[in-house]
C-alpha cells in the first residue's frame, strides 16, 4: 500500500473509510473559491527502481503542489509493459485531485515533477521503454483539449486496462468526455472485448 514519504510533500495518505476498499483518500486542504475548482484524474505508473516508493514520492509532490488538493489516491496495480517486454513489469496507480490551476498549467507542473524524481529528459527517452515514473493527466472535468503542448482526455485512456483500472476504483463515474462513458462502464467494455490485453485483466 502507498504511504506518503513525507520528503517531498508534507500531506499523508491514508485510508478513506466511505470510499473503494483498496482506495486511499487524502487530506483535502483549502485551496480557493470552490466554485473556481476543477476535478482531474491522473494515471500513475513506474517500472524501475523502487516501485512502491516512487508512486508515493510521486503522490507527496503533486499534493504539495500550490492551488491543489489530492482526493483519492488507487492502490497501484502491477502489470505487463505495454511496449517492448525486455523491461520489468510496472506499477500503475491513479489519483484525483481538485485544482484552480488551469489545465496547462497542471501539466507542465506534473512534467516538472517527473523530472524532479529522475525521469530522463522527453528527447532521451524510448517510446514505450521502462521509466522511473510516468504521471499523465487523463481528464479535466470534461474539457476536451487538443493543443500542441496538451491533449485531454488522454489518447488511448479508454483502450488501457492499466489506465482504467487503477482509475474505476476511486472515480468509477467520472465521464469521458468524448465517448460520453463513464470509467466503470469504459472498462467493463473493454474487460469484455479484450480481456487477455495486458492490464485489463480482473484481479
Amino acid at each position: 500500500m502507498i504511504q506518503g514519504t513525507g520528503r517531498l510533500g508534507q500531506t499523508p495518505h491514508h485510508r478513506h473509510g466511505n470510499g473503494p476498499r483498496n482506495a486511499l483518500a487524502c487530506p483535502k486542504p483549502v485551496v480557493g473559491d470552490n466554485d473556481a475548482m476543477a476535478t482531474a484524474c491522473l494515471g500513475l505508473g513506474t517500472n524501475l527502481g523502487d516501485r512502491p516508493r516512487n508512486l508515493a514520492r510521486a503522490a507527496d509532490a503533486i499534493a504539495a503542489l500550490p492551488g491543489v488538493a489530492l482526493t483519492a489516491l488507487a492502490e497501484p496495480i502491477e502489470t505487463p509493459p505495454m511496449g517492448p517486454q525486455d523491461q520489468g513489469p510496472f506499477l500503475n496507480s491513479a489519483a484525483t485531485l481538485e485544482t484552480a490551476m488551469d489545465p496547462h498549467a497542471l501539466h507542465a507542473a506534473l512534467q516538472q515533477i517527473e523530472l524532479d524524481l529522475g525521469r530522463a529528459p522527453v528527447a532521451e527517452r524510448t517510446h514505450w521503454g521502462p521509466r522511473l515514473i510516468d504521471i499523465d493527466l487523463l481528464l479535466f472535468g470534461e474539457r476536451v483539449i487538443a493543443t500542441e503542448a496538451l491533449t485531454v482526455p488522454h489518447p488511448g485512456m479508454h483502450e488501457r486496462g492499466f489506465v482504467l483500472r487503477p482509475l474505476a476504483t476511486i472515480a468509477p463515474d467520472a465521464v469521458h468526455p468524448i465517448h460520453r462513458k463513464t470509467v466503470a462502464q469504459l472498462l467493463a467494455e473493454l474487460q469484455r472485448m479484450a480481456p487477455t490485453v495486458p492490464g485489463v485483466a480482473r484481479g
